[in-house]
């Protein structure tokens, strides 16, 4: 079993990587609700660039969780392709950083 250790949650580069992903995942997920509300409306949608680039900057986990809670783009694959491959990408880096960092005992 994986436990963190103690002086890894109190390493600077570690709690502000926390806080980046917790203000993009937000806003993923916000704007994931936002734009199914827009289609519902028949109004001007947010672009699928715009929300690969929130998942791309770290926002992976909150697109994933307002699209499943919005079910929204739960059927466009090709768009799950690319969020799922960005999350991918993120955690493998994610798991790499914490192990460097001593994070796991």
């Amino acid at each position: 079993m994986l436990v963190l250790s103690g002086s890894c949650l109190t390493n600077p580069f570690i709690e502000v990587l926390a806080a980046w992903l917790l203000v993009t995942g937000i806003l993923g997920a916000v704007a994931m609700g936002l734009d199914k509300g827009k289609a519902h409306r028949h109004e001007r949608r947010i672009s699928e660039r715009t929300l690969f680039l929130i998942s791309i900057t770290g926002g992976f986990w909150g697109v994933l969780l307002g699209g499943g809670l919005a079910h929204h783009k739960t059927s466009k694959i090709s768009f799950q392709i690319v969020v799922l491959a960005t999350s991918f990408v993120w955690l493998l880096g994610i798991a790499q950083i914490l192990t460097r960092a001593g994070c796991f005992s």
